[in-house]
Protein backbone atom coordinates (compact mmCIF):
# COMPACT_ATOMS: atom_id res chain seq x y z
CA UNK A 1 0.00 0.00 0.00
CA UNK A 2 3.26 2.20 -0.08
CA UNK A 3 2.39 3.51 3.93
CA UNK A 4 3.96 2.55 6.59
CA UNK A 5 1.87 1.43 9.77
CA UNK A 6 1.52 3.97 12.44
CA UNK A 7 3.20 3.04 15.54
CA UNK A 8 2.74 3.43 19.32
CA UNK A 9 4.32 6.64 20.01
CA UNK A 10 3.89 8.37 16.56
CA UNK A 11 2.45 12.02 17.06
CA UNK A 12 -1.33 11.90 16.79
CA UNK A 13 -3.67 12.99 13.18
CA UNK A 14 -6.44 14.92 13.21
CA UNK A 15 -8.76 12.98 11.41
CA UNK A 16 -11.77 15.25 12.29
CA UNK A 17 -12.98 17.86 14.84
CA UNK A 18 -15.33 15.72 16.98
CA UNK A 19 -12.50 14.46 19.19
CA UNK A 20 -14.38 11.47 20.22
CA UNK A 21 -14.28 10.34 16.53
CA UNK A 22 -10.92 11.70 16.24
CA UNK A 23 -9.32 9.55 19.50
CA UNK A 24 -10.73 6.22 18.18
CA UNK A 25 -9.60 6.93 14.89
CA UNK A 26 -6.06 7.46 16.35
CA UNK A 27 -6.32 4.58 19.08
CA UNK A 28 -7.46 2.05 15.85
CA UNK A 29 -4.30 3.16 13.40
CA UNK A 30 -1.75 2.07 16.52
CA UNK A 31 -3.29 -0.92 17.13
CA UNK A 32 -3.09 -1.45 13.18
CA UNK A 33 0.24 -0.45 13.80
CA UNK A 34 0.76 -2.93 15.96
CA UNK A 35 -0.65 -5.83 13.77
CA UNK A 36 1.12 -4.22 10.62
CA UNK A 37 -1.90 -3.60 9.01
CA UNK A 38 -1.82 -0.47 6.71
CA UNK A 39 -4.52 2.11 8.39
CA UNK A 40 -6.16 4.91 6.38
CA UNK A 41 -8.78 7.27 7.39
CA UNK A 42 -11.38 10.14 5.83
CA UNK A 43 -14.25 11.39 8.68
CA UNK A 44 -16.39 13.89 7.67
CA UNK A 45 -16.70 16.82 10.30
CA UNK A 46 -19.30 15.47 12.34
CA UNK A 47 -22.04 17.55 15.26
CA UNK A 48 -20.73 16.46 18.45
CA UNK A 49 -23.67 17.42 20.57
CA UNK A 50 -26.46 15.15 18.33
CA UNK A 51 -24.25 11.80 18.50
CA UNK A 52 -23.79 10.86 22.20
CA UNK A 53 -21.70 7.67 22.86
CA UNK A 54 -23.68 5.23 20.71
CA UNK A 55 -22.20 6.73 18.09
CA UNK A 56 -17.93 6.14 18.61
CA UNK A 57 -19.31 2.38 20.74
CA UNK A 58 -21.03 1.43 16.84
CA UNK A 59 -17.83 2.19 15.07
CA UNK A 60 -15.38 0.93 17.36
CA UNK A 61 -17.35 -2.34 17.48
CA UNK A 62 -17.22 -2.09 13.46
CA UNK A 63 -13.42 -1.21 13.29
CA UNK A 64 -12.48 -3.79 15.66
CA UNK A 65 -14.42 -6.98 13.99
CA UNK A 66 -12.73 -5.81 10.19
CA UNK A 67 -9.24 -5.39 11.99
CA UNK A 68 -9.47 -9.04 13.69
CA UNK A 69 -11.31 -10.38 10.59
CA UNK A 70 -8.00 -8.58 8.10
CA UNK A 71 -5.42 -10.22 11.20
CA UNK A 72 -6.90 -13.45 11.16
CA UNK A 73 -6.97 -14.18 6.91
CA UNK A 74 -4.19 -11.66 5.79
CA UNK A 75 -0.66 -12.05 6.07
CA UNK A 76 1.24 -9.29 6.78
CA UNK A 77 2.44 -7.68 4.03
CA UNK A 78 -1.37 -7.37 2.36
CA UNK A 79 -2.86 -6.22 5.54
CA UNK A 80 -5.13 -2.46 5.11
CA UNK A 81 -8.04 -0.81 6.79
CA UNK A 82 -9.50 2.31 5.46
CA UNK A 83 -12.11 3.53 7.44
CA UNK A 84 -14.14 6.53 5.49
CA UNK A 85 -17.21 8.73 6.32
CA UNK A 86 -19.31 11.51 4.98
CA UNK A 87 -22.55 13.14 5.86
CA UNK A 88 -25.87 13.08 3.53
CA UNK A 89 -29.22 13.19 3.48
CA UNK A 90 -29.62 13.40 7.55
CA UNK A 91 -27.14 10.41 8.12
CA UNK A 92 -23.74 9.77 8.65
CA UNK A 93 -22.21 7.63 6.15
CA UNK A 94 -19.19 5.29 6.56
CA UNK A 95 -17.41 2.89 4.98
CA UNK A 96 -15.14 0.86 6.31
CA UNK A 97 -12.95 -1.67 4.00
CA UNK A 98 -10.39 -3.99 5.00
CA UNK A 99 -8.09 -7.11 3.74
CA UNK A 100 -9.85 -10.29 3.73
CA UNK A 101 -7.50 -12.61 2.32
CA UNK A 102 -8.55 -15.58 0.12
CA UNK A 103 -10.03 -17.41 3.36
CA UNK A 104 -13.46 -17.10 4.01
CA UNK A 105 -14.94 -16.63 7.32
CA UNK A 106 -18.56 -15.96 8.54
CA UNK A 107 -20.09 -12.98 5.94
CA UNK A 108 -20.96 -11.38 9.36
CA UNK A 109 -19.68 -11.60 13.33
CA UNK A 110 -21.58 -10.96 16.76
CA UNK A 111 -20.40 -7.20 16.57
CA UNK A 112 -21.76 -6.07 13.21
CA UNK A 113 -25.11 -8.55 13.56
CA UNK A 114 -25.59 -6.23 16.82
CA UNK A 115 -24.54 -3.03 15.10
CA UNK A 116 -27.06 -3.94 12.16
CA UNK A 117 -30.06 -4.59 14.92
CA UNK A 118 -29.31 -1.57 16.91
CA UNK A 119 -29.14 0.60 13.04
CA UNK A 120 -32.49 -0.77 11.79
CA UNK A 121 -34.09 0.24 14.70
CA UNK A 122 -33.26 3.52 14.63
CA UNK A 123 -33.68 4.06 11.06
CA UNK A 124 -30.23 3.52 9.77
CA UNK A 125 -28.68 0.29 8.61
CA UNK A 126 -25.43 -1.67 9.15
CA UNK A 127 -23.94 -4.34 6.19
CA UNK A 128 -21.23 -6.27 5.95
CA UNK A 129 -20.02 -8.22 2.54
CA UNK A 130 -16.65 -9.89 1.61
CA UNK A 131 -15.59 -10.71 -1.66
CA UNK A 132 -12.70 -10.31 -3.98
CA UNK A 133 -10.32 -10.37 -1.03
CA UNK A 134 -11.89 -7.32 0.22
CA UNK A 135 -14.01 -7.03 3.53
CA UNK A 136 -16.39 -3.95 3.67
CA UNK A 137 -18.85 -2.86 6.20
CA UNK A 138 -21.40 -0.02 5.74
CA UNK A 139 -23.19 1.67 8.07
CA UNK A 140 -25.93 4.61 7.52
CA UNK A 141 -26.07 6.24 11.42
CA UNK A 142 -29.13 8.91 11.86
CA UNK A 143 -27.45 12.48 12.72
CA UNK A 144 -30.08 13.11 14.89
CA UNK A 145 -30.07 9.39 16.59
CA UNK A 146 -31.74 8.46 19.78
CA UNK A 147 -31.93 5.23 21.54
CA UNK A 148 -35.31 4.38 21.62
Amino acid sequence: MGAEPMRRGQQPMDYTEYQPLNELLNRTAAQAGDRLIWFSAEAAQLRENRLGTVFCRVMETALNAAMTYCEEVTPPGARFLRFRSRTAQGQILVKIEYSAGDRLMPNENDGVSAIRELMEENGGYARQMIGGGTGTIKIAFPEHYQKR
